[in-house]
């Protein structure tokens, strides 16, 4: 090969790979002048038995997924790394090298240390996942590396952002096209971020998205990140929960915000007549301290917090049903994952005539005097 250029070898290097159908990836950077893309990412994925190139290309805010045939792949390597990148990384069971050009039409060929073993995936089974490795958030969250991804100690949280966005999906089936939301103690944000990014550009739906936390620090981080992404109807404003007012709004999001924290948000999703509720609750301080130990059942710490929990959510729902809301109470994501699973989704249906009784009776039998909710709500059941 003494007499090919460096590009040459390069792409001699492709071709032995794809004529001997050995495995391998690529990455392209270094995009060239006027191209949007900022890199891209080359594997090879398998369906019913036939081997094809999945070419995933992101920009700031976006990514563009193609599928591109074993055979014409070749001549589309090559049109990319002419008009649109001047690097290329390879990895191969063979060997890892790298493909690097300049501006002047001067190109190395680099060849690496190693190998790296390369496995095909299945379109199908990349397709279960509602947010993609490489989606732009991702990345600027910390979740995902620059060549898209998600990083070892991120996985749980991937998986929890999957599941999330799998739940609300499944819960505004058959909405509307416009979607407004209120994210009541939105933390670092990671599942509005998933959340705004799904329902816009993979569901096309025009989504109005507000976060609303306490840490200034915290809102001004992600009203920064929303800005670079191009996120214009995402925000978040510094607020106390207790003190955020909402008109009218189509669902309410409050995941882990503490103790009465969630009632507060319950009650201005009843304030605001919204659609849908989605609440992850945590810490359950205000009934444990009130429930009376009658036998010898709940003397242990363990288990009088544990039935606390299980007695504040029980009484959300049926408060939920008693003001016309079909609910569910049901285990997020593993208890592998974080020991804050439980999940209530709650949908706008017809009032549950029994939900006041259930609920009288939950308080007779523990010794408790009030719910918080009933507080906020001013009733007394």
């Amino acid at each position: 090969m003494a007499h090919m250029t460096k590009r040459d070898q390069f792409f001699h290097e492709i071709r032995k790979l794809l004529d001997d159908q050995v495995m391998f990836k690529l990455i392209l950077s270094k995009p060239r002048p006027g191209v949007d893309a900022r890199s891209a990412m080359v594997t090879l994925i398998e369906e019913d038995g036939v081997r094809q190139f999945k070419y995933v290309e992101k920009t700031a805010t976006q990514h563009f997924t193609q599928v591109v045939p074993y055979v014409a792949f070749y001549a589309y390597l090559e049109e990319k790394l002419t008009h649109q990148f001047y690097y290329c990384e390879l990895f191969s069971e063979q060997g890892n090298g790298a493909l690097l050009q300049n501006q002047k039409g001067t190109a190395t060929f680099i060849r690496k240390k190693g190998t790296t073993k390369v496995e095909t995936a299945s379109h199908n089974r990349e397709k279960d996942y509602f947010i993609a490795e490489d989606s732009p958030f991702l990345e600027l969250l910390g979740i995902s590396s620059t060549n898209g991804r998600v990083f070892e100690h991120a996985n749980r949280k991937y998986r929890q952002i999957n599941k999330f966005v799998e739940i609300i999906n499944s819960l505004i089936e058959g909405h509307a096209q416009t979607l407004t939301i209120a994210d009541m103690g939105s933390g670092k944000a990671y599942l509005t971020f998933a959340l705004y990014h799904y329902l816009t550009l993979q569901k096309g739906m025009k989504v109005e998205l507000t976060g609303y936390e306490i840490r200034q620090e915290l809102v001004d981080q992600c009203n920064g990140y929303a800005a670079k992404l191009g996120f214009e109807n995402l925000k978040f404003v510094c607020a106390n929960i207790e003190a955020v007012k909402i008109d009218a709004v189509d669902m309410v999001i409050s995941l882990h915000a503490c103790d009465i924290a969630t009632d507060m948000s319950i009650f201005a999703g009843l304030q605001a007549r919204a659609t849908y509720m989605v609440l992850a609750p945590c810490c359950h301080k205000q009934i444990r301290k009130q429930i009376e130990l009658r036998n010898g059942i709940l003397k242990h710490g363990i288990l009088l917090e544990r039935q606390a929990e299980i007695i504040t959510d029980a009484i959300r729902a049926l408060v939920l049903e008693d003001h016309g809301y079909k609910t569910k109470v049901f285990e997020f994501i593993s208890a592998e994952h974080t020991s804050k699973n439980t999940m209530i989704i709650a949908r706008k249906h017809h009032k549950n005539d029994h939900a006041a009784l259930e609920i009288k009776d939950i308080k007779e039998t523990y010794g408790i005097r009030f719910h918080y909710l009933e507080k906020l709500l001013e009733i007394k059941y």
